[in-house]
């Protein structure tokens, strides 16, 4: 028989008052308004409906539902269902779906959108699969998940997001994807409240605790889009100062993931994010080994767009014939346009980097001439973006109301209007069609340029990261926008969007911006020096670098240095690697592939490798005078007794790898690796994600290592 308890707490969840119990049934009651309704839940199969007397509850004015269930879940299914209309919440975020590739069409040349489904990398290790295979895998588990997806701005995080909701809509139809596009929502500034006012607008008939507690069964998919954008919201400082200052706000956000997360709970959560910090390092280690226990963190990273799936071989090689860097053009929009592009005259059309750039400019600007009638040269429309681009930076906006935009537009043509009106004259039915000065600016507020940058609200915005990026790094090229405001997110759009032009073009923008990269974060001037200058400049002292890809011929000479560095989880793909430029660092995890090493002076940089690789001929370059570790030492019962410390009654039961080498002599540390890799041979430990698990059904094993 069910048990009444469980039935109660679960009426009770969903808003239901409990009336009689007895033997055979349990009532509940819920009024709404005008509406008073009565459930009757059979408990006894062999009770028929015709044995409940229902007569005295419809003569109160109750409705009266008897319902027979066969188990818990069935009951919960039927409520879930019921209350959430599963059905119609699906349907509506397909059409949301459909609203969202109809938005991007309209941002394209050609008038053609495509999910490109590129390559990606899990927990380190590049991966061939579908990437929306993965997550849709992840998802499907009953256990606690937390996916982490990181791309570099404008690499199709939202539209991933968006193609994952279809792939669950479509392929677990009894569940519902809640998506919370945080990057769209510019009054955002405390997580907690931006995710409550989300349930609120799509279950607005619902309890707000309802639905975190389906979130937290499973029921309720979430997605959280652009999730590093609440920690961009302050600009007033340096984006060191600002990381400095991170470590609250960055919790409380973390926090929030964390009342998800409970040990009982089966919460599945996307987090999509630009490469940052936030989860990343010893704070972030030591916040899931705190908080999120035995849950499954599934780091994905989207690899750099591959030309072969874009747009074919064929133009490959008219590309590499035009002699067009190829690594260059790898961004989305540009793909986007090489890919709808007809073969004939494909040849003659795209010459260099630059023209590609220009073309897709002149295709949007030209077409905006005819479709509003707009008198305005290709270049007079770009400076006018240019300058808008230029105030939304000094905001810190990336999009508003559209009111708020034409205020912005008027301010910055205010120079010109008249002269931009006076064109009209010259032309047919003059009289009908001059716009006045409102219009005009109404006009450049439907850009070609500009679009609402979601389906959900009216803000307007610059139509990708990729044009909002070549404005702003354009304006401070041309001095219109200093270096010291071009921070933060604003950075990293601006240089992925400038990488597609060539080098003598990129390493202007990156003298340009130099004198301020020293007060950026260090994984952003890793990106800066990478994306503009091909190679590693800089100087980087006790820093944690995880998920980076260096990679596309990228050189790491002596002139850069790396001291006491750990890279976790990192990618090395076709680079030069100097030894010289590597000191006391540490790899975990790391690939490396078909990568040159120059010899360096140094004789042992003092280098450990933890379960990489690709890295003998690096390490056995970087170390030709290897540390000579003490041989009456028993470094398998040193890893243990971190584990199982000396005194204490009770062994914990996982360590990350950082906290088994912290303290550790250098001239000790690869010996105490080796022993960490015996260990696991061995079986006594296990490799979980970014921690080592005891093996307690080997303990008595242990304990006769470690003399217990």
């Amino acid at each position: 028989m069910l048990c009444k308890n469980d039935i109660t707490n679960l009426y009770l969840q969903y808003g239901f008052e409990a009336g009689e119990v007895n033997e055979d049934y349990l009532v509940f009651f819920m009024q709404s308004g005008y509406f008073q309704n009565a459930e009757i839940v059979i408990l006894n199969k062999a009770t028929q409906e015709c044995d409940i007397d229902i007569s005295g509850y419809e003569c109160l004015g109750y409705s009266v539902r008897l319902r027979r269930f066969d188990n818990i879940i069935a009951i919960h299914n039927a409520l879930f269902n019921g209350f959430f209309n599963t059905t119609m919440s699906n349907k509506k975020l397909l059409s949301e779906y459909e609203s969202f590739c109809e938005q991007q069409k309209h941002k394209l040349p050609h008038n053609k959108y495509e999910y490109i489904r590129g390559e990606f990398v899990e927990n380190g290790v590049p991966q061939s699969a579908n990437v929306l295979e993965r997550i849709l895998d992840v998802f499907k588990s009953d256990e606690r998940q937390l996916i982490i997806l990181e791309a570099s701005a404008g690499y199709g995080k939202t539209c991933t997001s968006f193609e994952v909701i279809r792939e669950l809509v479509e392929k677990i139809p009894d569940k519902i994807p809640l998506l919370t596009e945080l990057s769209k929502n510019r009054k955002a500034s405390v997580f907690r409240y931006v995710l409550l006012s989300e349930i609120d607008q799509k279950f607005p008939a619902l309890s707000s605790e309802l639905v975190t507690n389906e979130i937290k069964n499973g029921r309720i998919l979430l997605i959280i889009d652009g999730f590093d954008e609440l920690l961009s919201k302050n600009n007033s400082t340096s984006s060191l100062d600002n990381e400095k200052n991170l470590g609250k706000d960055a919790q409380t956000m973390l926090d929030t993931i964390a009342q998800l997360i409970t040990t009982e709970s089966k919460t599945k959560i996307l987090l999509t994010t630009r490469n940052s910090s936030i989860f990343v390092g010893k704070e972030f280690d030591e916040w899931v080994d705190q908080h999120l226990v035995d849950c499954n963190i599934t780091r994905l990273q989207l690899s750099e767009p591959s030309l072969r799936d874009w747009i074919g071989a064929e133009k490959i090689e008219i590309l590499k014939a035009n002699k067009i860097d190829l690594n260059n053009v790898l961004n989305p929009v540009l793909l986007t346009l090489l890919k709808n592009e007809p073969l004939d005259g494909f040849e003659t059309k795209y010459t260099s980097n630059e023209e590609i750039v220009k073309q897709y400019l002149d295709l949007l600007l030209r077409r905006e001439q005819q479709r509003q009638a707009l008198p305005l040269s290709v270049e007079e429309q770009l400076r006018i973006m240019r300058d808008l681009a230029v105030q939304m930076v000094q905001l810190d906006i990336s999009a508003e109301d559209i009111d708020f935009i034409k205020l912005i537009l008027a301010d910055v043509t205010s120079r010109d209007i008249n002269t931009y009106l006076e064109r009209y004259d010259a032309l047919p039915d003059s009289a009908e069609n001059k716009p006045s000065e409102a219009e005009f600016i109404n006009k450049l507020s439907h850009h070609a340029l500009l679009d609402r940058i979601s389906t959900q609200n009216n803000l307007i915005g610059f139509i990708n990261e990729f044009i909002f990026g070549l404005m702003m790094a354009k304006a401070v090229l041309e001095f219109q926008l200093s270096p010291t405001e071009l921070q933060g997110k604003y950075l990293d759009v601006a240089i992925t969007a400038y990488s597609t032009y060539n080098a003598t073009q990129r390493k202007l923008l990156y003298k340009t911006i130099e004198p301020v990269l020293s007060k950026e974060t260090p994984q952003r001037r890793i990106f800066a020096s990478m994306y503009l200058c091909d190679e590693i400049k800089g100087s980087y002292s006790d820093q944690y670098f995880d998920g980076i890809f260096f990679e596309n011929n990228i050189v790491i000479s002596a002139d850069a240095c790396f001291t006491n560095c750990i890279f976790s989880d990192c990618i090395f793909d076709h680079c030069i690697l100097n030894t010289d430029a590597f000191h006391t660092c540490q790899f975990y995890n790391c690939t490396f592939y078909d990568c040159s090493v120059e010899l360096g002076d140094i004789l042992n940089c003092e280098l450990m490798f933890l379960h990489c690789t690709g890295h003998e001929k690096f390490a056995q370059c970087a170390y030709r005078c290897e540390p000579v570790a003490d041989s009456t030492i028993d470094y398998e019962r040193v890893v243990l007794e971190q584990f199982w410390k000396p005194g204490y009654e009770k062994a914990e039961p996982r360590r990350s790898y950082l906290a088994l080498l912290k303290g550790v002599p250098s001239s000790d540390k690869q010996a105490l690796v080796n022993a960490i890799d015996s260990l696991v041979k061995k079986n006594l430990l296990k490799r979980w994600q970014r921690v080592y698990v005891l093996n307690f059904e080997k303990i008595e094993v242990i304990k006769k290592i470690i003399g217990r």
